[in-house]
């Protein structure tokens, strides 16, 4: 899903400084990621899936426990204890035990960015943005990640993601708001109807 796939770069949050090279570059990122007790983004998602208008989604991180992705479409979270996703128009919602961090989800690529991501660039284009190139060889989605910033900024502006199979989806930051204060009651799970309750927690025997 090119949605989960691009949008684990959102935690990325560079230091301008000079690098000698794109992985020093990119050391920076993820020293500054780590240094983050909470961040929101806001952002545009632009491509042939999200239509003419594009998609807004937002995204909630509170360290260390708590990730939020939220869409028009659906809500995904994970905490230490639990991981929930909630289907908007069906109003159903899906409750299951934490298996593990997953390639591509965000809170993954915050602990083990340089795993997923192998830097291969770091350029400045025409317009004099920054340009820093990563490339992603996992088999469930292989591609170039371009991420470009702005002169001085401390975020990256617009992310666009290549995947091998030729597609191309952009996501433009609308807001990125640092040290937010996040109400923890955004990763409480919403309340449905019983029969609208599928909940994986009790497979198994457990009851």
């Amino acid at each position: 899903m090119k949605l989960k796939v691009v949008m684990v770069i959102l935690g990325l949050a560079p230091l301008l400084m000079a690098a000698d090279s794109p992985t020093e570059y990119y050391s920076r990122v993820e020293r500054h990621l780590r240094s983050l007790p909470t961040l929101e983004v806001e952002y545009l998602a632009e491509g042939l899936a999200f239509g003419d208008e594009g998609m807004v989604g937002h995204m909630y991180w509170l360290r260390p426990d708590y990730f939020l992705h939220d869409t028009p479409e659906w809500s995904h979270c994970d905490t230490r204890t639990e991981q929930w996703r909630y289907l908007k128009g069906q109003n159903t919602l899906i409750r299951e035990t934490p298996q593990g961090r997953t390639d591509w989800l965000p809170e993954s690529i915050l602990l083990d960015i340089s795993v997923e991501l192998q830097p291969r660039e770091l350029s400045t284009a025409e317009s004099g943005q920054t340009v820093l190139t990563l490339r992603s060889d996992s088999p469930n989605s292989p591609g170039e990640l371009f991420l470009r910033f702005d002169e001085a900024s401390l975020h990256p502006n617009e992310i666009e993601y290549m995947g091998d199979d030729g597609s191309t989806t952009v996501y433009r930051i609308v807001r990125w708001l640092e040290n937010a204060k996040i109400d923890t009651n955004l990763f409480t799970p919403q309340i449905v109807p019983v029969e609208n309750l599928i909940d994986f927690r009790t497979s198994g025997g457990e009851n």
